[in-house]
């Protein structure tokens, strides 16, 4: 796998030898890097079900100013660090072994600009997922959520808005910003 945008491209990636870690293709990542391209810039990133890193390292490579990188698998966790250091960007990862679901759980202090999720497709029940995701609480209020998942599969879920999606084969990508949030308060009388 390789970079394919910014100040890292054409750099190659250490992939999994281990077929249950499977990296975003090629494709998705391109078409990541051209839809999100003016979102890149200085973005407080974070990638859940990390693999190797490939998402976050493509926004490093595009300006982002830092990215969270989250994975349970050891594995997954020490090839994300050595792309990192790879690509000279480990000051730039903050790199957790954490389930998502317990990750998702957790009081954050800060929101991120984008968020990535590129989960197993075989073992995930995408609406309990998506409800993890709408209730966390972890984006800003005009930050994008970038889900990965089967093509027969619709991830939705209360609280989110799908603005767009790809499909690649079997796969696609849904884009979903946070809903609006509204205003309980009667309005002001003139």
């Amino acid at each position: 796998m390789q970079i394919l945008f910014g100040r890292h491209k054409g750099r190659r990636l250490k992939t999994p030898p281990d077929e249950r870690i499977r990296p975003t293709t090629g494709r998705m990542r391109d078409w990541l890097g051209n839809v999100l391209r003016e979102r890149f810039s200085a973005a407080e990133v974070l990638d859940l079900y990390a693999g190797c890193g490939g998402l976050g390292l493509l926004a490093l490579s595009m300006g982002a100013g830092h990215v969270t990188f989250v994975d349970q698998a050891p594995g997954a966790i020490r090839l994300v660090e050595h792309n990192l250091k790879l690509l000279g960007e480990s000051s730039a990862g903050t790199v957790l072994r954490l389930d998502v679901f317990a990750f998702l759980k957790r009081r954050h202090l800060r929101r991120w600009n984008l968020v990535f999720v590129d989960p197993p497709y075989d073992s995930t029940d995408y609406i309990r997922l998506m409800s993890a995701l709408a209730g966390a609480d972890i984006l800003e209020e005009a930050g994008l959520l970038a889900v990965e998942h089967p093509h027969h599969v619709k991830p939705l879920a209360e609280g989110l808005i799908l603005l767009r999606e790809k499909g690649f084969g079997r796969s696609t990508i849904s884009l979903f910003q946070p809903a609006p949030q509204q205003d309980d308060r009667p309005p002001c009388p003139d």
